[in-house]
């Protein structure tokens, strides 16, 4: 009862919003475009809050940082300035120090900056350094890059580079934006190039475009809202367009296909459109809200950043879910038979054709003909691609995943190789008895072999030490300072901690930023996986009233993504792969990604899943054997589903293209999953199975119940129909 009640009421709401859409489809596209000028309006009222440092800061890292920020001894703000010889020789000590005077006199004239240090000559005299304190809130790092180039242009053998988070968050900024517009431009007409092959008709093509489109552009403006109440973690927006724009499409095409799918049978352009609304309109909101809770386990990981972007995707899909149940029954209703014009030669035939396509038969004859061989064979290759999953390595990001090109990230890998001590550090936080604090860092500093002692910052209850690491932050020795630090060092320094001295110490700085945020993600992904896991099992089981179905949706998903995950350390873990695209070699994956991609690959992977599944449930209701229903179910849902995967992997493998390496692991992982996924899974290993399982498909316990679709009188004209 209680099942036979969900799919009737699922089913009756998909249907009466197309009813409502299509009767008022004026309304209906007006509402929509309000919507979009509204959150577009209201994004750019509100503007985008971002997180703060502190707030991105995992563990004991954040910790430390919320410290010293409450302390009021967080350091000023300071950029570097390099000054070095443009053929990289020693630099001529008065030519050097004319040039330090020279920029010294001009920084010291700009309104952002208060001080500037006197400059240090490299051990190996290749370079002097300078420290610029910046004025509070001072965040354009143009007039200090003027005054650097004025003066290099006076000292014509002379190099004078400006370097730190400043400049180099800058340049950050000016690339995402260069590469989310390159990702937006770059992403439509290919788009739009795959649904004319889709489709074989422009306004046809067009509407999943538009669609797509618009719910990216109002999720981007209440995401920009949102960030007041969840601060923006760095890659909300092109997380957005990456998601927005494959689901937005997906949703799209399977509906338009559905709804002519049915004209072609004969129904009636309502008939069909309320048909296609009952089938595959609850595809849609079954997707979606698999995609929605899946990303909703990125809120367990206890993260900002990562909570920023389930936000995103939430937001986007949600949109992308209701422009497919309202705006899109509007359009097609207001389009009717025009929606196949104006007709691509050649396409149309192939597209529009009443035949069924003779491709998919044949590749699907493997695995209705020898099940068992299909499986084993299908199965093994998903695995032998994942093996290599079982070396990957986790690392924090640094700057060598920077685009080299950028002027600051070139800047600072040249002041790292002058002066190796400012390429990372570590800060001791010692917070408790204001007595006690100044000795028990003064003890860490001396355990720790400092010489000459160092300057210890001191605030009431809190006393801040400084040690430098002559290592880039993600090394093998950096590392082990920090370990060296946390394990040895402290406990021998300050051993009542916790008990007589009631003495908090955390360790924060670059090198155990890194550290943490990997240990944080490892801690934590269990959790999430699980979350996840649960989560699509439950939702598949009860969706279609089987525990099989629900346990098959996890093998086949879990399938794409260690095969997605063996890809990765293929690529990224080679000197091959760096050289293919473009990425500086580091040996590792940065920490995020995997969980990242586990969670949205679950999420995604239902928009076929879903639509499969549905569609042989259809023929399992109507009588048909299972291999029989089966064979119609795939061979009636291959279209869409390549086309919908042709949509996803071409935007996919832009992002593969953009010059940051997150947003080039992300691509790659995500265009090889949803590829195997489509063709390799669908076409076969789904298939196979589901053949050799025969009726056991549908076993459930009988609390759940045994959900039998009754046929519906669906439209006014009288047409009845079995719909899912």
């Amino acid at each position: 009862m209680f099942t036979a009640f969900r799919a009737d009421h699922a089913r009756w709401m998909t249907k009466n919003a197309a009813l409502w859409s299509s009767r008022h489809p004026w309304l209906a596209v007006d509402a929509w475009m309000l919507l979009v000028v509204i959150c577009v309006w209201g994004g750019s009222v509100a503007g985008m809050h971002r997180a703060t440092n502190v707030q991105l800061a995992p563990g004991d890292t954040g910790r430390a940082a919320e410290l010293i920020a409450d302390s009021g001894l967080a350091d000023k703000a300071v950029e570097s300035l390099l000054i070095s010889a443009g053929d990289g020789t020693v630099v001529d000590p008065a030519a050097g120090s004319a040039a330090a005077a020279a920029v010294t006199a001009r920084l010291l004239g700009l309104p952002g900056v208060t001080a500037v240090s006197a400059p240090v000559t490299s051990v190996d005299g290749t370079a002097m350094l300078l420290g610029i304190t910046l004025a509070e809130g001072a965040d354009d790092p143009a007039p200090m890059l003027g005054a650097a180039a004025a003066v290099a242009a006076d000292h014509p053998g002379l190099r004078l580079d400006v370097v730190g988070g400043l400049t180099i968050g800058a340049d950050v900024d000016r690339q995402l934006a260069g590469d989310f517009q390159s990702a937006l431009v770059l992403s439509l007409p290919i788009t739009v190039l795959i649904l004319l092959i889709a489709f074989g008709a422009l306004c046809a093509a067009g509407v999943p475009v538009l669609l797509g489109a618009s719910a990216v552009l109002s999720a981007v403006g209440l995401y920009t809202v949102a960030s007041h109440v969840l601060p923006d973690g760095g890659s909300g927006a092109e997380l957005i367009l990456l998601i927005g724009m494959a689901v937005g499409v997906d949703y799209s095409m399977f509906y338009l296909k559905r709804e002519r799918e049915e004209r072609r049978r004969g129904s009636s352009a309502g008939d069909a459109l309320i048909i296609a609304a009952s089938t595959a309109g609850r595809a849609v909101v079954t997707s979606g809200g698999a995609v929605m809770v899946a990303m909703g386990g990125l809120f367990l990981l206890g993260d900002l950043n990562f909570s920023s972007m389930a936000a995103g995707a939430i937001i986007v899909v949600a949109l992308a879910v209701l422009g497919s149940l309202t705006v899109l029954p509007a359009v097609l209703a207001l389009l009717g038979d025009r929606v196949d014009k104006p007709r691509i030669p050649l396409l149309s035939r192939v597209t529009m054709s009443e035949r069924p396509a003779r491709w998919w038969p044949l590749m699907l004859r493997p695995a209705l003909k020898y099940p068992v061989i299909t499986l084993v064979v299908g199965v093994a290759g998903m695995v032998l691609l994942a093996v290599p999953a079982r070396d990957l390595n986790l690392r924090s990001s640094t700057e060598d995943d920077l685009p080299q090109s950028m002027p600051s990230v070139a800047g600072f890998q040249r002041l790292v190789a002058a002066f190796p001590d400012e390429q990372s550090g570590l800060t001791v936080v010692v917070h408790g008895d204001d007595a006690l604090v100044g000795d028990a860092a003064a003890r860490i500093a001396v355990v720790a072999g400092m010489s000459p002692m160092p300057e210890i910052r001191t605030a009431p209850n809190l006393a801040v030490l400084s040690i430098p690491v002559p290592y880039r932050a993600d090394s093998t020795q950096a590392r082990a300072a920090l370990t060296q630090l946390r394990s040895v060092v402290i406990p021998q320094a300050v051993p009542p901690i916790g008990a007589t001295a009631d003495l908090e110490v955390v360790v924060g700085g670059g090198v155990a930023y890194g550290v943490d945020y990997v240990d944080e993600l490892r801690s934590r992904a269990p959790l999430v996986i699980g979350f996840v896991l649960l989560m699509t099992f439950l939702l598949m089981t009860f969706s279609f009233s089987s525990v099989v179905v629900g346990l098959v949706t996890i093998a086949a998903n879990l399938l794409s993504a260690g095969a997605a995950f063996g890809v990765l350390v293929l690529v990224f873990q080679s000197r091959w792969g760096a050289d293919m695209l473009g990425f500086t070699f580091t040996g590792g994956v940065i920490a995020w990604i995997p969980v990242f991609l586990f969670v949205i690959l679950f999420g995604l992977s239902m928009d076929y899943h879903v639509l499969v599944i549905s569609r042989i449930k259809e023929g399992v209701d109507r009588g048909l054997q299972t291999r029989e229903a089966v064979r119609e179910g795939i061979i009636g849902s291959a279209g869409v589903i390549t086309g919908a995967a042709a949509v996803m992997v071409g935007v996919f493998a832009i992002f593969a293209g953009l010059s940051m390496v997150e947003f080039k692991e992300l691509g790659v992982g995500l265009a090889t999953a949803v590829f195997l996924d489509a063709i390799v899974v669908r076409i076969l290993i789904l298939p196979a199975l589901m053949t050799l399982l025969g009726s056991a498909n549908w076993w459930s316990p009988r609390f759940i119940g045994r959900r039998v679709d009754r046929p519906v009188t669906v439209a006014a004209g009288g047409v009845t129909v079995r719909v899912l």
